[in-house]
């Protein structure tokens, strides 16, 4: 429907801007990838570590220790760089998230000031 479709066309925007792959999730799902690796996502159920960060409601950046990866789903090999929730009317209902391969680099500013945009747009497309 209509949050699928303005999802695709946020991780589209968001892979392009930042270069990077970029995923957006409801409770459950992947329902939009974009960028590298990006067939390898949609419709993948989400990783327990990530149902985890969507409900302790706070944003996530990635520290740079490799132990600390989180990833998006199993079996993948990229690894969550930054990631948000998505808040509908006072409940999560989904993350937006942008992913690497490197376990050196970092999550930049620009990367999780942009995703928390997406949060702020996407929590007002699942109430409406």
């Amino acid at each position: 429907g209509e949050v699928s479709r303005i999802s695709a066309q946020y991780a589209e925007a968001l892979a392009k801007n930042l270069n990077t792959t970029a995923l957006i999730c409801d409770r459950d799902h992947i329902l939009s990838a974009a960028g590298p690796g990006r067939r390898d996502y949609p419709d993948r159920r989400v990783s327990l570590p990530l149902e985890r960060l969507m409900e302790n409601r706070v944003p996530y950046s990635y520290s740079g220790h490799p132990d600390e990866a989180l990833y998006p789903c199993e079996e993948t090999s990229r690894h969550i760089l930054a990631a948000a929730p998505i808040l509908a009317a006072g409940d999560v209902v989904g993350a937006v998230m942008c992913l690497g391969e490197d376990r050196r680099i970092r999550p930049s500013d620009q990367m999780t000031k942009c995703i928390a945009v997406a949060c702020a747009f996407l929590g007002d497309s699942f109430v409406s």
